[in-house]
Parts: C-alpha cells; sequence; structure tokens
C-alpha cells in the first residue's frame, strides 16, 4: 500500500513539475511573436486491483499541448514587410530555403536578409507563390534589381477652356511629360490662345532653332477654330527646341456639341523631329529623342477626347472628361500625364493586405513578385511545436489547405504577438506549485510508513 501511495505521489510530483515547466515557458515568452502558449494536460493513472478486487487510483501523467488555434493581439509596426495572419491560418515557412520540412507560423515579423530572402525574427524563410503562378510555395526572395526604363506609348490631356475668357487671352496649359527612348521625362510646355470673335486671329509660331525649321503662320480672321495649343518640345530635342500648334475648333450648338471639340487641325515647325498626325481626338506624337535622329522616331498617342454627346452629334471622341470649351473663371486641367517610367533602382519591399508582395522602385513603380498563402489545417492544436515559434504538420491536425491571403485573412505593416495571459499564468503557477508542494509531502508520508514497515521490531 505505502509502495502505491508512494508511486502515485512521485507521479504527482513529476506531473506539477511539468506544468510548472510549461508555465515557465509560458511567461518567458509573453514579448515573443507569434508565440502559442502550452498548456498542461493531466490523466489519471489507474493502478493495480488492491485485496478487495477495486482498483486505486495510480497517480497521474502530464502532457503538453499547444494552444495552437488561439490568435494572439495584433500590432501595428512600421516595418513594411511584416504581416499577420488574421484568422485560421498559418504562414508557411522553412528553417532555409533548401530545407526539406515545411514549417507553419504566426510570426510574421519577416524582412530580407543580406541575400534578399524573407526571414522573420526566429529565422523562418517565409514560402510563398510566384505571381501568376500555382503549386507549391517557394522561397522568397526579393528581385532587387533595377528596372529598365519603359518609353511613352499614349498620353491623355484633359482640361476646360474659359469660353467667356476675352479676346487674345493667352493661358498657361501646364506640361504634358512623356518618358523618352533613352528614359529621359522630356516636359511639353503648354499654351492656350483663344479667339472668341469672327475677326480674332490665333497668334503664330516662330521657326525652331533647326535648320529647315519653318514658322507656323497666324490664322487668318475670321476662320474657323477658336482655340490654339502650342506644344512646345523641351529644350535638348533632336535639332533644338520645336513646337506644335493644335488649332481647336468647339461646337456651339445648344443641346448637341455646345463646348465639346469637332475638329482638330496639327502643324509643326520641324515635322522631322516633331509631328503630328489626327485622328479624331487622338493627336499622334512624334518625337525624336536628343542623339537619335537617324533611329525611329518614338510616337506617343495623345487623347484629348470630349465628354459624350448627344447620340448622333458631331463630336471628336466619346470618352468622358476629355477637353472641352465652357464659361469659367480660367483654364482648368484636369489630366495631363503618359504612360512610361524612367529607369528604377530598387529601394525596398512591401506586403499589401491582400497578401500580394511588390517591390518598390526609386520611378514609383511597383512590381508583384509573390502572393502569400495560407495554410489551413483541420486540427491546428496537433500540430507539432518546433522552435522559433513554428510547427510541423501531423497525420491529426490534418492535411495542409492552401489558400489565398485575401479578405481580410491578413494584415499588412502588422505582427501577432504571443498568446500567453500573464494573469491566468500565475494563477495557474500557483496552483501548480501548491499541487507539487502536496505531491511531497504525500512522497514523505509514503516515505515514512514504508520505513516504518520494514523497521525491524
Amino acid at each position: 500500500m505505502s509502495s502505491s501511495a508512494f508511486n502515485s505521489a512521485l507521479s504527482a510530483l513529476v506531473a506539477h513539475r511539468t506544468a510548472a515547466e510549461l508555465r515557465a515557458g509560458n511567461v518567458a515568452n509573453a514579448q515573443t511573436d507569434g508565440y502559442k502558449s502550452f498548456e498542461a494536460r493531466l490523466s489519471a493513472l489507474m493502478g493495480a486491483p488492491g485485496p478487495n478486487g477495486r482498483v486505486a487510483g495510480g497517480g497521474v501523467a502530464a502532457t503538453s499541448a499547444p494552444s495552437a488555434g488561439r490568435s494572439g493581439a495584433v500590432f501595428a509596426t512600421a516595418s513594411a514587410t511584416s504581416i499577420a495572419a488574421t484568422g485560421s491560418g498559418w504562414l508557411p515557412v522553412r528553417t532555409a530555403p533548401g530545407a526539406s520540412e515545411q514549417l507553419y507560423t504566426r510570426r510574421g515579423d519577416f524582412a530580407p536578409d543580406e541575400n534578399g530572402y524573407l526571414r522573420n525574427g526566429a529565422g523562418h524563410v517565409l514560402f510563398a507563390r510566384r505571381v501568376g503562378e500555382g503549386g507549391a510555395p517557394v522561397p522568397v526572395r526579393i528581385d532587387r534589381a533595377s528596372l529598365p526604363a519603359r518609353a511613352s506609348s499614349s498620353a491623355v490631356y484633359a482640361a476646360n477652356l474659359p469660353a467667356n475668357a476675352p479676346p487674345g487671352t493667352v493661358v498657361d496649359g501646364g506640361t504634358l511629360s512623356i518618358v523618352d527612348a533613352q528614359g529621359i521625362v522630356r516636359a511639353f510646355a503648354v499654351t492656350w490662345s483663344n479667339r472668341t470673335t469672327p475677326g480674332g486671329v490665333l497668334p503664330g509660331v516662330p521657326a525652331g532653332p533647326a535648320t529647315g525649321s519653318v514658322a507656323i503662320p497666324a490664322s487668318a480672321p475670321g476662320t474657323v477654330p477658336q482655340w490654339r495649343a502650342v506644344l512646345t518640345a523641351p529644350a535638348g530635342s533632336a535639332n533644338g527646341t520645336e513646337s506644335l500648334a493644335l488649332d481647336f475648333t468647339f461646337g456651339t450648338g445648344a443641346g448637341v456639341n455646345a463646348g465639346l471639340p469637332i475638329a482638330i487641325a496639327v502643324q509643326s515647325t520641324d515635322a522631322a523631329t516633331l509631328a503630328g498626325a489626327v485622328a479624331g481626338g487622338r493627336v499622334t506624337l512624334g518625337y525624336a529623342a536628343p542623339g537619335l535622329a537617324s533611329a525611329p522616331v518614338q510616337s506617343v498617342d495623345v487623347e484629348f477626347g470630349a465628354p459624350s454627346p448627344t447620340p448622333g452629334a458631331a463630336s471628336l471622341l466619346g470618352v468622358a472628361g476629355g477637353t472641352t470649351a465652357f464659361a469659367a473663371a480660367g483654364v482648368s486641367v484636369a489630366r495631363a500625364g503618359a504612360d512610361g517610367d524612367p529607369a528604377g533602382d530598387f529601394v525596398g519591399a512591401a506586403v499589401d493586405d491582400s497578401g500580394r508582395l511588390q517591390a518598390l522602385y526609386s520611378n514609383g513603380r511597383r512590381v508583384a513578385q509573390y502572393d502569400v498563402a495560407l495554410a489551413h489545417f483541420a486540427a491546428p492544436g496537433a500540430l507539432i511545436a518546433r522552435d522559433g515559434a513554428a510547427f510541423a504538420a501531423s497525420a491529426a491536425a490534418g492535411e495542409a489547405r492552401l489558400s489565398a491571403a485575401g479578405g481580410g485573412a491578413l494584415s499588412a505593416n502588422a505582427r501577432e504577438g504571443a498568446n500567453v495571459d500573464l494573469g491566468v499564468e500565475m494563477v495557474r503557477t500557483l496552483t501548480a506549485q501548491r499541487a507539487y508542494q502536496a505531491g511531497a509531502r504525500l512522497v514523505a508520508t509514503a516515505d515514512e510508513m514504508l520505513a516504518e514497515l520494514t523497521r525491524k521490531r
């Protein structure tokens, strides 16, 4: 009997020591990102049948179980590559890019290492899918190469010109910038002149400095165009500063085409280096960059579209937000820009709330490289704990199911803290301590009983 009591009491010491160790680990990791606390699960052990055939308690055993299904608090962070899973998903990681064991974690304080791999604070490498590719996730390694320039091929200019401006008014229409074939941003100055009376004259444009350049004459009195836009190429074009003159005619029919462009004519001071061709509300700008006079001229389609008029009315384009002429205090430029980009240097990386990792460049471009996929388990509490707040899959946890990180399942610029409740841990530590003390007293009592039993009389 005393032997059975001794073994039961000893099992209590071992079990509650295990519980205390788990509590100590939880408290120690209360500030560890993504840490999942461990619970001590106690199970009763049955002893051997006694003389009367009844089975007495044989002691207790303790096993540890992670609280993997319970989330920690999510905190904002300044890191653009930190992510926090906000649902039941897990981030696929491995200890190294070529490691064989797939792990899963909620620790998302990722940052690029010296080789471009995205690692969290525990050193685990994030695995994700390349943009546009399915299949298994691959190690995330940010491509930090510079981006080549993209020459402009299309542009949009939309403005409202003051129809009530006095005759001869000249207004600044801002600039229209394009990227040339060398990746250099070229800003074309836009100047508008109006003629609102039949006898008004639109000003001419002097010849450019290039050999063979011609001046654009002033319009004849009483001709139709009401506004002339002069697009002046930036200094440094192939043969000097050249200009295009775009003559706009706006409709005046009430409820039909009033205020809408119904015709555009174009002239150039030197068509060899700055040319224009009109089709509807589109002007195709042919531009030769410095030193490229013998190369094909870069073409940029500039849209000067008009709001959609009454069906059947004469108008250049049915594009909303185009160039118009309605009464106003001055010119109002709504849009003036082109596609294309100068060359860009890599400046960093960022993950958005959809889980898409993008490389950022000095020219303002963002290039998507990876899509984070989250793993889901039927029984996350059965995952096998590994170092660094990571877990391995198990048969009891079920097969990992990967899903996209969109739909609120992930938060960018954030991290998940430990799910440790210090108040609960301290109470349970005191409980384990009292149980351990009681077990120690039982061991001492059983030892005394055994000593009494074996003492020689």
